[in-house]
Formats: C-alpha cells, sequence, structure tokens
C-alpha cells in the first residue's frame, strides 16, 4: 500500500511539474512573439524615431498640405496560432483632417528596401488600406490597384488602438479600431512571413507600436442548459 501511495505521490508532483513548466514555456512564448515588432525603417528626414523604436513622428517638413514620405516600415508581424496581428496607437492627430493613416501588411523585408517609399503603394508586394476611404492592392500578379473601401480613419483619436489581422484560415485581412472590426479585405493569402508599415497621412500624426497587443477575442455565446427553464418555472 506505502509503495503505491508513493507512487501515486510522484505521478501527481511530476503532473504539477509538467503544467509549470509548460505555463512557464507559454509565458516565453508569448513575450517573445508579441515584443518583437519594431519600426524597422523610415524616411529620417521626415519621420523621427524615438530610441526604442516604438513609436513614429511625422516631422511635417513641407506643410500640412504635403504629407508625402511619412510611411513607416515595421517588422514581421507577431504570429498568433495560424494568424498573425499586430497593432498600433495614435499618439497624436490633427483634428477636422480630410483623410488619414493607412495601416498595411508587406512582403517586402524592410531591410531590402533601398529607396524608401513616398507613400506604400510604392513597395512591391504590399497592400495598405485607409486614407480617405481607400484600398491599395499590390499583392498580386494581377494588382488591382486603388480602389474604394469603407473605412475611412480621418476620426481617429489619440489613444485609439487600430489592430491588422492576417486570417490564413479564412483568407483575409481584417482591419479593427479598439477591438472593433472595420473593414474586411476577403481572398488574401499570405504566407508566413509578413511586415507591417503605416503611412502616417491625413490626421495621423504620430503613432505607437503595441508591444503587447493580441487579436481581438469574439464573445462566447451563453447557451441555456437543457432544462433550465422547465426547472425555473417549477421553481
Amino acid at each position: 500500500r506505502s509503495t503505491g501511495e508513493g507512487s501515486h505521490t510522484s505521478l501527481v508532483q511530476a503532473r504539477e511539474q509538467l503544467r509549470s513548466d509548460l505555463r512557464d514555456l507559454h509565458q516565453g512564448l508569448s513575450s517573445a512573439t508579441q515584443d518583437t515588432i519594431l519600426v524597422e525603417k523610415v524616411n529620417e528626414e521626415q519621420v523621427e524615431v524615438t530610441a526604442d523604436r516604438r513609436s513614429a513622428t511625422y516631422l511635417q517638413p513641407t506643410g500640412k498640405d504635403d504629407l508625402l514620405g511619412g510611411s513607416v516600415l515595421l517588422g514581421q508581424l507577431p504570429k498568433f496560432g495560424d494568424n498573425s496581428y499586430f497593432a498600433i496607437r495614435i499618439v497624436a492627430a490633427t483634428p477636422n483632417a480630410a483623410d488619414g493613416l493607412g495601416i498595411g501588411i508587406t512582403l517586402t523585408p524592410p531591410g531590402r528596401v533601398t529607396d524608401h517609399p513616398t507613400t506604400l503603394d510604392e513597395l512591391e508586394d504590399t497592400l495598405v488600406v485607409g486614407y480617405w476611404g481607400q484600398l491599395w492592392n499590390g499583392l498580386t500578379d494581377a494588382a488591382e490597384g486603388w480602389s474604394d473601401c469603407d473605412w475611412n480613419p480621418r476620426d481617429l483619436q489619440v489613444g485609439d488602438q487600430v489592430g491588422l489581422l492576417v486570417d490564413r484560415g479564412k483568407r483575409c485581412v481584417v482591419i479593427n479600431v479598439n477591438g472593433a472590426s472595420q473593414i474586411t479585405i476577403p481572398e488574401v493569402d499570405l504566407p508566413d512571413e509578413v511586415f507591417g508599415c503605416v503611412d502616417l497621412t491625413g490626421s495621423a500624426d504620430a503613432i505607437e507600436v503595441v508591444g503587447d497587443a493580441a487579436p481581438p477575442q469574439r464573445p462566447k455565446l451563453a447557451f441555456p442548459q437543457p432544462g433550465a427553464s422547465k426547472r425555473a418555472a417549477v421553481g
């Protein structure tokens, strides 16, 4: 009997140790994936980047009427299962602007960019959405170019968080603001390695990368237990 109790105790201890190791591994992987995306490349004459490379500010050297040159190239998007996600937060904004920022993804690593794009549509293999309600799709050989869309980010305010989800299972890219979905771009097939990008145009004067950003969770539906209404009626 004592031998059996000892074996049971050892099994319980081993199980608890395994759970602890798995928790530590999960936390380590979470921090590794969520904290790696940074500002990688900008036109330094027009965009200032903080020392930690998490924030970028448009310098407006030619005045507010000419916002070209504010493109910000980010690192590789963190992975969440089969999907990828990143988010930025508005740090400074100009009210009553006609348009807003552009946010997107590209297959072009920042390290391969030698001539910095004036705007993100000049960057090879890039999809970007926003501005005054515009979508640029340069991901396919038969690039669709510019088209209208239903999201105009000109009213984004300081503190608003804009996220981009690459959903590989559903073959789409989803833009959300403060966790609420704004626009879905369908039929987008992307490899594992994709990079974030932002155009500081219109109302968007400065942004910061959200280091611990994670895809918004869909609310769980509450289903009544079988017989619950009958029990309530009887009670």
